[in-house]
């Protein structure tokens, strides 16, 4: 059931004129013509212009020219010669630091890229360059840390690896670029966009999907009993419209004389309250009722501004909060929707696409996702505006009734009933945390991490998101016929539970926060794959899940524990060579995090832990040969439509420094200064010490793995 929208084929518009563009590089070479800046001059008349190709085309008309010859075409910018701004606009850089490009338009002038090949060290001996040259994530084989199972091997195995030398082994730098890291941990302050970029892939428009008539469809079509997950969701498909009313929110007007839903919440998959499911696709929605949502969102953002104090971050310029009401337009909202859907939704999938409607969604819901979309806006007036209300979006996040009655553990009844509220205000909460800890000011930042997400993680466990007995994570098998609406409902639970793990790692290994959730806790299924979880209708999902052979995969504990073990079955085998790139990227995050705990309760004794190291080193070296595996199997499209998980070997690298360091210590920097790695700082908010060890051993480019 979602807006049906036609794609715009030029959705980059300049900020200055009318002028759009289809890609982005050609709004910024269009954007040079506001600059004013002419530094292509003629060398025969002096005539001035703004684009290089002008100037050459200049160059066969020019009078002052006669029969002299054209002056040889310079060449453009190279990937690894131009700074970032350049290499990612597809401009010729002058190479000065700044660069002119860079500083007429007073940019940051960033060189990244560049040091994620750094030529190896002439003092590096000639068998260690040797083993630099071997494939990547392939590691020499040695008595310590066999390869992996020789099946999969095998495979992904297709150049002979050298010999290195006896007792010695190195981790080639050169073969694992980290540009997705350096850029990560970069000192300038990045925001979402500079650091997740854009999407690589044609945009698609908003699926239009058909559910499942409700009276023919019920959950007790599924064979076998199911407990509290039958009766929640027989509660869920049948209750009333009346039930379905959230509570008084004191701080909000009353509206329910305007026939309006107070507390802005909409049933799960974003259908009205008493809407019926039907197979036919859905009219267009009535401009009239995705106006008064609007109407009703601005009222609600403006009423919680005016009960702030001064001097609270929500407190944006009044000028912002006058004109939100010109933000919240219907047709600005279709765009960033659009938008949202094209270049952030990869990098957090946690709301189902095909069911998702501007008229009938969650009013936090619609808050967060027209933030997200028009911060990738190429309207600079819009991505201001979106970044004004960050603060005040937290804020009207995190005051949701059914959020803070999950946050304070205030659940009277079950967690089935009601679960759509309660699940649209953890994604709300998600999708704001991801946004602020990227574009919010440093004071919002360390609130997300440290109040707003210890928040999130005490949702999760009253919602009982943190147990293998959950209902939300019941186990079942392909049913016929098949419940469309229950397995996304499923799905996007699971969804969020990982992606609040993604967080709490992600915390842990950049800024070196302790992790607020236990491995023991994320009990969940891991999330199926993002072509099945976008199918736009009943049939074609339960095909896609019959072609995979899977409805739910196993959690993540014991896909851990086969990686970790010192034999490997054949169908364990099996199993592991079927994951998705999500879960790959949930594994490598969970090493991470057994890496992060020993490390800071080892007291100093972690390097000579060696019954712990050689696990997780097996661990390491099984994970990169599947995913150099599944890196051949994935279509590269596919691939490139995915967000920051595709960095997955980034990750991989980061590991394995991370685990070298710890048995080491000071010995890795070849020199006797104090063990500075082992005693990084807790709470590192401005990533000090991965910025440290990237740097340092990007420089040095070979690292001795002894």
């Amino acid at each position: 059931m979602a807006d049906t929208l036609v794609v715009d084929p030029t959705p980059f518009q300049c900020g200055q004129c009318p002028s759009k563009y289809a890609r982005l590089d050609h709004l910024h070479r269009h954007e040079l013509k506001h600059d004013g800046q002419k530094s292509c001059v003629c060398t025969f008349c002096n005539a001035q212009f703004y684009r290089r190709d002008i100037l050459r085309r200049h160059y066969n008309t020019c009078k002052q020219r006669g029969d002299r010859q054209i002056p040889s075409s310079q060449q453009r910018g190279r990937r690894r010669q131009a700074c970032d701004q350049c290499a990612s606009n597809k401009l010729a850089c002058d190479l000065d630091r700044p660069c002119q490009h860079c500083e007429s338009r007073k940019l940051g002038c960033s060189w990244t890229r560049l040091q994620t090949k750094s030529p190896t060290s002439t003092a590096v001996g000639s068998q260690r360059q040797q083993i630099s040259n071997a494939p990547i994530f392939s590691q020499p084989a040695s008595e310590t840390s066999p390869l992996p199972f020789d099946a999969i091997a095998e495979i992904s195995q297709e150049t002979p690896q050298p010999t290195p030398a006896p007792q010695v082994r190195c981790f080639a730098l050169e073969n694992v670029p980290v540009p997705f890291l350096l850029n990560f941990v970069s000192l300038e302050s990045r925001s979402f966009v500079a650091t997740f970029g854009y999407s690589s892939v044609a945009p698609e428009p908003l699926p239009q999907s058909s559910w499942p008539d409700s009276s023919s469809q019920r959950p007790h079509d599924f064979p076998g009993e199911r407990g509290a997950m039958d009766r929640g969701m027989n509660a869920l498909m049948h209750r009333s419209s009346s039930s379905s009313s959230a509570p008084d929110l004191s701080f909000l007007h009353d509206l329910n004389s305007n026939g309006l839903n107070v507390s802005g919440q909409g049933p799960l998959l974003y259908r009205a309250p008493g809407e019926v499911f039907t197979d036919s696709p859905e009219p267009t929605n009535p401009p009239d009722a995705t106006r008064r949502r609007l109407s009703e969102l601005v009222m609600h953002l403006t009423d919680i501004y005016i009960t702030l104090p001064k001097g609270h971050p929500g407190r944006v310029p009044s000028a912002k909060i006058n004109h939100v009401d010109k933000f919240f337009t219907i047709s600005k909202c279709h765009m960033f929707t659009q938008t949202y859907f094209h270049h952030f939704y990869p990098h957090c999938p946690i709301v189902h696409r095909p069911s998702y409607n501007l008229s009938t969604a969650s009013l936090p819901i619609i808050l967060v996702i027209c933030l997200a979309g028009a911060l990738y806006s190429s309207l600079l007036e819009a991505t201001t505006m979106a970044q004004s209300l960050l603060d005040l979006a937290e804020e009207y996040v995190f005051r949701n009734p059914y959020f803070e009655r999950l946050s304070k553990g205030n659940l009277s009844e079950a967690p089935t009933q009601d679960c759509d509220e309660y699940l649209e205000a953890m994604q709300a909460a998600v999708m704001i945390i991801f946004l602020q800890n990227w574009e919010g000011n440093e004071e919002a930042r360390r609130r997300v991490r440290i109040e707003r997400f210890g928040a999130i993680v005490s949702s999760a466990r009253a919602l009982h998101l943190t147990s293998p007995q959950s209902p939300f994570f019941t186990t079942w098998t392909l049913p016929d016929p098949f419940d469309w609406r229950l397995f996304v409902v499923h799905e996007t639970w699971l969804r969020v539970m990982h992606y609040i793990f993604i967080l709490d790692s992600g915390f842990c290994i950049f800024h070196n926060y302790p992790p607020r959730l236990a491995l023991a806790e994320v009990a969940a299924p891991m999330p199926c794959s993002e072509e099945i979880f976008s199918a736009v209708n009943c049939t074609d999902c339960s095909q896609k899940i019959r072609k995979a052979n899977t409805v739910r995969s196993q959690s993540l504990g014991p896909t851990l524990k086969l990686l970790l073990g010192e034999d490997l079955e054949e169908n364990a085998k099996a199993k592991l060579t079927k994951l998705t790139t999500l879960q790959y990227f949930l594994i490598i995050n969970a090493l991470h995090v057994l890496l992060w705990t020993a490390r800071a309760n080892s007291f100093g004794s972690f390097g000579n832990a060696v019954a712990f190291n050689e696990p997780i080193e097996r661990a390491l070296s099984r994970w990169a040969t599947l995913w150099e595996l599944h890196r051949k199997q994935i279509p590269s499209r596919q691939f490139k439509g995915l967000g920051f998980i595709k960095n997955a070997g980034e990750y991989w690298w980061l590991a394995r420094l991370q685990l070298h360091i710890a048995e080491h210590g000071s010995e890795a920097l070849h020199s006797g200064s104090e063990n500075t790695f082992i005693n990084a700082p807790f709470e590192d908010d401005k990533m000090n010490y991965i910025r440290f060890l990237l740097q340092h051993f990007c420089r040095s480019g070979v690292l001795d793995l002894t």
